[in-house]
């Protein structure tokens, strides 16, 4: 399976507009553009290997290992020089148990994308000039996030030139957004979104500008529908859609694990017990299934509760065996649960009980 290589940093855009009007700002914007085209085919362009002391220099070839990392050297090598800390080592090991999902996901290189400020050159003597004239000063900050499929028995050499072409297309991508969207000297961010397409397994980068809501980038959707041949009954390309890496946290705050944060007990003054029965299994129960059933009620009672979806008070589990206990109690006492319907809907949760 290809290494997948993620490519994350900022570039610096900022210029001097002597005018207010689109047509001097358009022009300023591709001269600037065009400098930071040719600062990505310099040798400034440095690449770091996240999580090791790797270090390189894709237009030149040199890195700060260069006996152990050469440009015949195949692209799964790199995978040799990261090292995770011992938290998030144990945290990978115990997820990937959890999911089995995981081992067939691909394996993720992060990498920090930098610019060297000084280069070695002759000495100059600074020039200092005045104007006297007013103007506008724009500076932003352009979020690169770049995502590459790249076979492990790739060469060394040709993964660099990957990378660095990569850059360059997302950088065109960027440019490309920020004319499309801007009014007047009203510049929008650039925001990149990736997604994955239904029959492929590499990923699609798409520049969304920054603060325009999806029902406002439609048209765009639609002209991405009929480029990647896409059916139009889904909205594949919505920011909601986008992927998700596995090492990131989400973006609107809620949990979808609840355990993830959770840290186990110390257990030096533990004391260990036997105990004969199952907490939730009660014997004047006519049905086996009762067990099963308390614990859904709860988890279903519990969880909007947790994310702030219901006002509801959380019912104890006092409150759950007295309605589960009873003779075909489960299923009338969840219908009294019914009336956090409305918090469940939007959790999308389907629950069956049998009694």
């Amino acid at each position: 399976m290809d290494i997948l290589f993620r490519i994350r940093g900022g570039l610096d855009l900022a210029f001097q507009l002597a005018a207010t009007d689109e047509a001097s700002t358009k022009k300023a914007l591709k001269y600037v553009f065009s400098d930071l085209s040719n600062k990505l085919s310099s040798n400034v362009m440095v690449l770091r290997i996240c999580h090791s002391s790797v270090y390189i220099w894709p237009n030149s070839g040199m890195n700060t290992i260069p006996s152990e990392l050469t440009d015949d050297s195949a692209c799964k090598e790199i995978m040799r020089f990261i090292q995770y800390d011992q938290e998030a080592e144990t945290k990978r090991k115990l997820t990937k148990k959890k999911d089995k999902k995981l081992q067939d996901m691909q394996q993720v290189v992060n990498v920090d994308f930098m610019l060297e400020m000084t280069s070695p050159s002759a000495a100059l003597g600074p020039v200092i000039e005045k104007e006297n004239k007013e103007h506008h000063y724009v500076s932003m900050t352009l979020p690169v996030d770049v995502v590459v499929s790249i076979s492990p028995e790739e060469t060394w050499r040709n993964v660099q030139n990957i990378l660095v072409n990569a850059v360059h297309k997302q950088l065109t991508d960027m440019e490309r957004c920020i004319m499309k969207y801007m009014k007047a000297t009203s510049i929008m961010v650039p925001e990149q979104f990736h997604f994955m397409l239904p029959g492929t397994r590499h990923l699609v980068t798409i520049s969304y500008p920054m603060g325009v809501p999806d029902d406002q980038l439609e048209s765009y959707r639609k002209e991405l529908h009929g480029l990647f041949n896409l059916p139009s009954d889904r909205p594949y390309f919505r920011r909601a859609n986008a992927y998700h890496f596995p090492d990131e946290p989400y973006k609107d705050g809620y949990l979808r694990n609840p355990h993830v944060h959770l840290h186990p007990p110390g257990l030096e003054s533990g004391l260990v017990s036997f105990v004969q029965e199952n907490a939730y299994f009660y014997k004047q129960s006519p049905s086996y299934e009762v067990g099963c059933t308390l614990k859904k009620l709860e988890t279903l009672d519990f969880w909007p509760e947790f994310l702030s979806r219901a006002k509801a008070a959380v019912r104890r589990a006092t409150v759950f065996k007295q309605g589960v206990t009873a003779p075909w109690g489960a299923w009338r006492f969840f219908q009294g649960c019914c009336e956090m319907s409305d918090n469940l809907a939007q959790l999308d949760v389907q629950t069956q009980f049998t009694g």
